[in-house]
């Protein structure tokens, strides 16, 4: 065991959820974007869908898929992507929210611009998400005076998947589904090994607008100053 490192339980545990205060200054801020679109995007997708950053910054725009009216995130390895383990593997069905503030539109219009991933100007390196990391640290801090070091944890990005946990565990949630979510291996047997390997699309997305439920937060789709602030190039 010489020279090896035991991890503590503050190192594992090493970030929180965003509070009610911080996600609604996060949202409120309006950052001039500069063709950076990843820099509007990846925030509400992070707060919408729980996955990982880097999950989310190398997404392809073959991995936006449709399947009976339901659009969904396609997270899979390949030789242009990675995924952290095999439970990661997973698709995740997107919220109503996002098709509202015109995802799907951004989407469109990539698509006609023949790009190939999701976030084009992120540097193309095989870990898309540590410029985005980079970026929303400055932000948090910078733009809105949200200190990402405070105790007993810290904020970053992934602070994201916390609140998505949270609302999880705050509204009863079933393992089987936080974790199909969230991209855990579920460690009972039964719903682990056992079965189908992922909840039905149509299951989760029927649950989606309950389990990513902000009450009482002002947020992008129910702030219509956010919702108005900006003109994109998808919007015309």
């Amino acid at each position: 065991m010489k020279g090896r490192r035991v991890k503590s339980k503050v190192e594992v545990e090493s970030f929180k959820p965003f509070s009610k205060i911080e996600l609604e200054a996060i949202f409120s801020e309006k950052e001039i974007t500069d063709g950076r679109y990843f820099k509007y995007w990846m925030p509400i997708l992070g707060l919408y869908t729980g996955a990982r950053i880097n999950e989310l910054a190398q997404l392809r725009l073959k991995d936006i898929k449709k399947d009976n009216d339901i659009y969904y995130i396609n997270i899979i390895d390949s030789d242009e992507t990675t995924v952290k383990n095999s439970a990661s593997r997973r698709y995740l069905p997107i919220h109503p929210d996002l098709i509202k503030l015109g995802f799907i539109k951004y989407f469109d219009w990539l698509s006609g611009k023949d790009e190939k991933f999701l976030f084009p100007e992120i540097s193309d390196n095989e870990r898309k998400g540590r410029p985005v990391s980079r970026w929303f640290s400055r932000f948090l801090k910078d733009n809105c005076k949200i200190d990402g070091q405070d105790e007993p944890g810290r904020v970053c990005f992934h602070s994201f998947r916390n609140n998505a946990s949270d609302n999880f565990k705050q509204k009863g949630v079933a393992d089987q589904f936080s974790c199909a979510q969230l991209g855990h291996k579920h460690k009972n047997i039964t719903y682990g090994r056992y079965g189908s390997k992922d909840i039905h699309l149509d299951v989760k997305y029927e649950n989606l607008v309950t389990y990513f439920n902000y009450e009482g937060c002002k947020l992008p789709c129910n702030n219509e100053e956010y919702f108005q602030m900006k003109k994109f190039p998808w919007e015309v």
